[in-house]
């Protein structure tokens, strides 16, 4: 596959493979970019043992400039907390375990095929 250039495709794209290689590993997912806030949740989805996860997804063609994940500071954190906190409030959760997840890909071009890393409680809610 060759790599998008435009980067709202480039992010479509890795959200849709996310969204399939989380529901492969057994996850349900309930809501895909979540807006609230000023803020974007990627993926909101319920693991099999009942925690609610938030993903954000950092999609690359390259890693000569680091990882998607290492784009995840804390500002962009606060605000995916502050969404999360939204969404929580808005579909009366209140005892649920929950987790803030980051997937990170890479889209190779040819037959290099695309990388996937994903990283479980990858930051708390402060």
């Amino acid at each position: 596959m060759q790599a998008p250039k435009d980067r709202r495709k480039l992010g479509r794209i890795g959200e849709d493979i996310a969204a399939d290689y989380l529901a492969c590993k057994g996850y349900r997912v309930l809501a895909r970019n979540y807006r609230r806030n000023g803020a974007e949740i990627d993926i909101i989805c319920r693991e099999s043992d009942g925690c609610l996860v938030f993903v954000e997804v950092k999609s690359r063609t390259y890693s000569t400039f680091g990882q998607g994940f290492e784009a995840v500071g804390h500002t962009k954190q606060a605000r995916i907390v502050q969404a999360s906190m939204s969404y929580i409030s808005e579909h009366n959760i209140t005892d649920d375990d929950i987790r803030y997840d980051v997937i990170s890909i890479t889209l190779g071009g040819g037959d290099s095929g695309n990388s996937i890393e994903h990283i479980p409680n990858a930051f708390d809610a402060r």
